[in-house]
């Protein structure tokens, strides 16, 4: 029986390693694009550094949900299990990161892509928190930075000529 409960928790653990860093991929590639592209490409400004502080701002936003997530991931965890609530958290985060990068432009559609932007972040907070409550391992988030840093490498590389 022992044997049987030891590889449980290791499915557990590595299940949990791999939803953090996942969850870490997507809030640390958020927090790169903002520096490099969201300022011009969201923000409508003549100052590119008044746009580059609004891209800043809605990394802090979803910060400042992170706690709501939390909490929301907590009750609903002991009412429906934390299986569930992890599984959500993970959908949230992934389907946020792929609808930022579907938005349309401040030029395609003027200040509809901030606020936009602003409402997928506030859901990419609530799902962070979710997941950092419920199982985050600390291998998790380098694992996600070090994805997230290396697809803005790859990306780079790409698309260096254009």
């Amino acid at each position: 029986m022992s044997s049987n409960n030891e590889g449980r928790a290791g499915k557990v653990a590595i299940a949990s390693i791999i939803g953090s860093a996942v969850e870490s991929y997507d809030f640390f590639i958020y927090g790169t694009a903002v520096a490099a592209w969201f300022g011009k490409i969201f923000f409508h400004t003549t100052e590119p550094i008044v746009g580059i502080l609004a891209s800043f701002a809605t990394l802090a936003i979803g910060f400042l949900f992170r706690p709501l997530g939390g909490y929301l991931a907590g009750h609903y965890g002991d009412s429906i299990g934390r299986k569930a609530v992890l599984f959500w958290s993970l959908v949230g985060m992934g389907g946020t990161t792929v609808l930022i990068g579907a938005l349309p432009t401040y030029a395609q559609t003027g200040v509809l892509a901030p606020i936009g932007l602003i409402l997928l972040r506030i859901v990419q907070g609530i799902g962070f928190g979710a997941e950092w409550g419920g199982a985050v391992p600390q291998l998790g988030i380098p694992l996600g930075l070090l994805l997230a840093n290396g697809a803005f490498l790859l990306s780079g590389a790409l698309f260096e000529g254009d």
